[in-house]
């Protein structure tokens, strides 16, 4: 539980009042034409619960006012959490340009049958997958995926009656499942196809649709929630990975705290008591996270208020960076719990690469747009750094796994752009935003399944297929044929 000063929970109440946000998101809302006429839309009856709900808001926020000084902290954790997180529902519903900003279906794709797309036009439309395949490159997935069950048959892991198991974490719609099991039944392979993905409209109706499909399953949530589920009875992995989700949970609730402080500090850079506010400030910063800088009495420069910052995030980075090598360690100690473990998309600004690792795949195989507009990417001539607790920079293979080979092909978005811009073949760069082959496939295996393996230009050649995709074709045509797979290339 977060032990807050009474000093440090007036500050955060008055940063977090109601009417400051409503007017903001107001004048918001009037830079952006579209929202005041969505606006101006509301029935009479939708704008009377509104202003219920707000009156309702400004009571709420009145009682914590009220009572902040003589509540526990349990009391004020709980209160002033339900109060924030119902202040943003408020706004979501109230605020058109809040509510766009706030979208948790932003980085989703929509329910697409893909087998049922009658061309690439109708591909691109639709945008069933971040990529375009081909069956050429599903045979390489699912060729991958064969070669790793037979390493673990070899060493004992698997029975003969096994299925090949796949786990996709961020597989939307489960439009690539679809495709290598469907590959994998024309071959008689017998596979377990999971799909992980948090939108629960999507999965819905992907469940839905794919109902008979025995081989096909799906787990709402995202990638933490199916590492947690995944090793609720290994309780050496289990009680490591619930000590890490508290400590990113305290560690952001602590940074946001802070944040607010440093922001009321610069919002009082010019304050007439220049004695008293700063010491106030200083006795926050001590008591509440642990924090001296005296030097603030003199200089309350930006500078200064970022290097806290900075400092502190990479306190509690250190401290989850630590617990993550171990639960790595206890990990890497187990036998792999799948044959291949896919990442079909990792939506730009959100990294779950760690979770991938821990999901003990033999291989891994990540997607990921090359302009690096998927994952969390480091760009040094920026001097870029990541501050999400728990995040680090993507497709690191880290301490386990080593990088043997992949390939590049066309990205949806990319095919779309160039299409759009009327450019008829998608080998040929458009401009500086519409690059070639932006899509790159890269496989990472354990280290301790490469020896004595042979996994270089795995393509899937003892694998038989019936026919192209209906897109196939014209997408040779525009994009050219498929790249081979080789060792080194900048993703």
């Amino acid at each position: 539980m977060i032990k807050r000063s009474l000093v440090l929970r007036k500050l955060l109440l008055g940063h977090q009042n109601p009417h400051t946000h409503i007017a903001v998101a107001e004048t918001e809302d009037k830079k952006y034409r579209y929202s005041v006429i969505q606006k101006s839309t509301r029935s009479k009856e939708e704008n009377g619960l509104l202003e219920d709900d707000r009156d309702r808001l400004f009571s709420c926020f009145k009682n914590l006012q009220n009572d902040y000084k003589k509540q526990t902290d349990e009391v004020f954790a709980k209160e002033y959490a339900d109060f924030v997180s119902a202040r943003n529902d408020f706004l979501i519903r109230y605020s058109p340009t809040f509510a766009h900003n706030k979208n948790p279906r932003k980085f989703s794709v929509d329910f697409v049958p893909i087998l049922e797309l009658h061309g690439l036009n109708e591909f691109l439309d639709s945008f069933p997958l971040q990529f375009i395949p081909t069956k050429c490159e599903i045979a390489r997935i699912l060729g991958l995926a064969k070669r790793m069950h037979e390493i673990r048959l070899c060493r004992g892991e698997k029975h003969k009656k096994d299925p090949i198991e796949i786990v996709d974490i961020g597989g939307g719609n489960g439009a690539l499942g679809k495709l290598i099991t469907n590959l994998a039944a024309e071959n008689n392979i017998v596979i377990n196809y999971t799909t992980v993905d948090p939108d629960k409209t999507t999965i819905q109706s992907a469940l839905d649709y794919y109902k008979n499909d025995k081989s096909l399953n799906f787990f709402i949530g995202n990638a933490e929630d199916f590492v947690l589920e995944m090793y609720k009875e290994v309780p050496s992995v289990y009680t490591l990975l619930k000590e890490r989700k508290k400590l990113i949970l305290e560690g952001e609730e602590r940074i946001s705290d802070l944040q607010i402080v440093l922001q009321t500090i610069l919002q009082n850079e010019n304050h007439q008591d220049t004695c008293s506010v700063p010491l106030l400030f200083l006795d926050v910063l001590e008591k509440d996270f642990g924090i001296t800088y005296f030097n603030l009495v003199i200089d309350l420069k930006s500078e200064i208020i970022s290097s806290i910052e900075e400092k502190y995030i990479n306190n509690w980075r250190a401290k989850i960076n630590e617990l993550t090598q171990k639960i790595g360690k206890v990990i890497a100690e187990q036998p792999a719990r799948f044959d291949l473990v896919i990442n079909s998309w990792m939506p730009p600004g959100i990294d779950f690469t760690k979770d991938i690792r821990e999901a003990g795949g033999v291989a891994i195989l990540y997607a990921l747009e090359r302009n690096g507009i998927s994952g969390c990417r480091i760009d040094l001539s920026y001097n870029d750094t990541i501050k999400t607790l728990g995040y680090e920079e993507s497709y690191v293979p880290g301490p386990y796994y080593e990088q043997l080979y992949g390939w590049l092909s066309h990205s949806t978005p990319q095919a779309r752009a160039m299409d759009q811009l009327g450019q008829e073949y998608f080998y040929k760069d458009v401009g500086k935003w519409a690059k070639s082959f932006s899509n790159a496939f890269v496989v990472q295996i354990h280290k301790d399944y490469t020896r004595g393996g042979h996994f270089l230009n795995q393509k899937g050649t003892d694998l038989v297929s019936r026919e192209i995709y209906p897109w196939e074709e014209d997408l040779m045509r525009r994009g050219g044929p498929e790249k081979p797979v080789f060792t080194e290339f900048t993703v």
